[in-house]
């Protein structure tokens, strides 16, 4: 029996004690974009609406993806802001938006502009504002 328990608490430490979650657009909170903008560096237009998150947390190399939609008023604002960080030639193996998540549907195609770069301490983060069928959404993806 110890054994089973010994066992139980290890896997969960090793697992992150459930520190994963999926988000959409009911349960996208305001404090969740919140996180968004303060891990990204990217103030979010008033108005943007969380569409889906995930969220993979500690103890090994959190990261989050989510899509946001931006108002239709304030995507060129955005967009400008977006256009004024300078692009990191960056290679992501194993990036977590490769066909894992349905929603992330971002493509050549209906991408205006797109950003990968560090924030503070080397944080990855990788930004796609895209047009979609007239509605403006932004990918974003954030690593250690």
């Amino acid at each position: 029996m110890l054994r089973i328990i010994l066992s139980l608490v290890l896997t969960l430490c090793v697992t992150g004690c459930g520190g994963n979650y999926t988000l959409d657009q009911k349960s996208l909170t305001a404090e969740k974009l919140k996180m968004v903008e303060q891990r990204t560096g990217i103030t979010l237009p008033t108005g943007s609406q969380g569409l889906n998150m995930f969220y993979k947390g500690e103890p090994m190399d959190p990261y989050f993806v989510a899509n946001v939609e931006i108002p239709e008023n304030a995507h060129e604002d955005l967009r400008t802001r977006i256009e004024q960080i300078r692009n990191e030639e960056i290679h992501v193996s194993g990036s977590p938006t490769t066909a894992r998540f349905a929603w992330w549907k971002a493509s050549k195609e209906t991408t205006k502009v797109e950003r990968q770069f560090h924030v503070k301490p080397d944080y990855y983060v990788h930004l796609v504002l895209c047009e979609e069928s007239g509605r403006w959404i932004l990918y974003v993806e954030w690593a250690v």
